[in-house]
Order: C-alpha cells, then structure tokens, then sequence
C-alpha cells in the first residue's frame, strides 16, 4: 500500500472528520482518508468501475471511498439509500 504524508498547504483547504464505525481514520472534505496515528494520507486503489479505499487492515475490509465520505460527513443511510456523484464519473468523489 503507498502512502504519503499531507503536505501543510492541502490542510489550511480541508476539514476532517473521524469515520463513524472506524476508529483511528479520519475523511476529508476533499475526499481523502488519514490514519490518526501518524497522519499519513492512504492512496486509494480502483476495484470494480469506482474507487475503494483499502485502508482497514485492523478490520479486514476495504470500503469505497464515495461511502466512506458520505457516511462521515451526511451520517447513517437507511437501507436504501444511495450515493450518487455530482457528475456522474464514478471516479470523482
């Protein structure tokens, strides 16, 4: 997995929050995933047409990145409930 550490200027843009149900990650306005321990910026990897983010080895799992965002910063979905992209590129976030 690459990672790489945020660079002073990107963060004065962004604001994070922690990721309900993944304690020691945080989500940015920017839609981008850090780990809380050392500050590092997780690269997302593409998995099935839209970009996942692999960053949960303590968890065992990969969530895509589109989710992640909008679970931390519009809170719990109901069942049914889905995540459209502005443009409609699935790759944008």
């Amino acid at each position: 997995m690459t990672t790489r550490t945020e660079e002073p200027a990107e963060a004065e843009t962004e604001h994070w929050r922690a990721i309900p149900q993944y304690p020691g990650f945080e989500a940015s306005t920017r839609a981008r995933i850090r780990r809380t321990t050392d500050g590092r910026i997780l690269t997302p990897t593409k998995g099935r047409g839209w970009v996942r983010q692999i960053v949960f080895r303590e968890y065992h799992c990969s969530r895509s990145l589109h989710w992640l965002i909008a679970r931390t910063f519009l809170g719990s979905c109901a069942k049914n409930d889905t995540v459209h992209f502005r443009d409609g590129n699935k790759l944008n976030c």
